[in-house]
């Protein structure tokens, strides 16, 4: 993970769009630490991905809905998906139509049907590579200058990569997306649709810079707390719905 050192005087230039401002104040468990909505912000600033972790997919829905950016934002969205068939709608921020987002879908099953045998392993690395050309054929074709924030990116699921291609080229796939991420200044966020500590977290961990933990208690409500290595630990606290 890259974490580079906030300034303030960046922190308002470079607000996290879809994040309410409970979340941009939120505070580490650490002394002395910034307010999260500092550390996003330069984040942002420089491009940067997140790992969605949790079992709730319907928290990890109002997660997704958030980092996709604010409705009324100019962004351009893309959504990698296992397949064809995938419900897009419900990751999506309320009021942006599926219409507006562009979709990759990686088709495992359509186009390696004879790649589950584990001696065949090189259909499902073409796999990949097709998936990653038309993921750069989906960011270029935006009207929009890449000023930080303005990509967003998001890939369902990690644990769906690992489970079809097995976890090294799952780790290399997500490896190059997130480069694509950065280096336009977008926002990536990757789910994996396991708890924090499932070790799968800690293996694709190191290519992102933030872990978004998220749960459904029975308040009813979804919950998101944080964790950056250098600061550690946010408090819980709700994820409101998306506007």
């Amino acid at each position: 993970m890259k974490i580079p050192t906030p300034s303030m005087k960046t922190t308002n230039r470079f607000c996290i769009d879809g994040l309410s401002m409970t979340i941009r104040e939120l505070t580490f468990r650490g002394d002395d630490t910034p307010p999260l909505g500092t550390v996003l912000g330069e984040l942002k600033r420089e491009g940067c991905a997140v790992m969605i972790v949790g079992e709730s997919r319907m928290a990890r829905e109002a997660m997704s809905q958030r980092l996709f950016g604010a409705p009324d934002k100019d962004r351009h969205r893309v959504l990698l998906t296992p397949n064809g068939d995938y419900p897009v709608e419900p990751w999506l921020p309320r009021g942006v139509s599926p219409s507006r987002v562009r979709t990759v879908s990686v088709r495992e099953s359509e186009r390696s049907a004879t790649a589950t045998r584990p001696d065949s392993p090189e259909p499902r690395a073409a796999d990949l590579d097709t998936a990653l050309e038309e993921l750069d054929t989906a960011i270029a074709d935006t009207q929009y200058p890449f000023d930080p924030g303005v990509l967003r990116i998001g890939v369902h699921t990690a644990d769906a990569l690992a489970e079809a291609y097995g976890r090294e080229q799952a780790l290399s796939f997500l490896e190059d997306v997130i480069e694509r991420v950065r280096s336009r200044r977008g926002m990536g966020h990757v789910h994996l649709n396991q708890p924090a500590e499932h070790p799968m977290v800690g293996e694709f961990e190191p290519l992102v810079d933030a872990l978004v933990e998220v749960r459904f208690p029975d308040t009813y409500q979804p919950e998101q707390r944080w964790y950056i290595p250098q600061y550690g630990y946010t408090t819980w606290v709700q994820i409101s719905p998306s506007h």
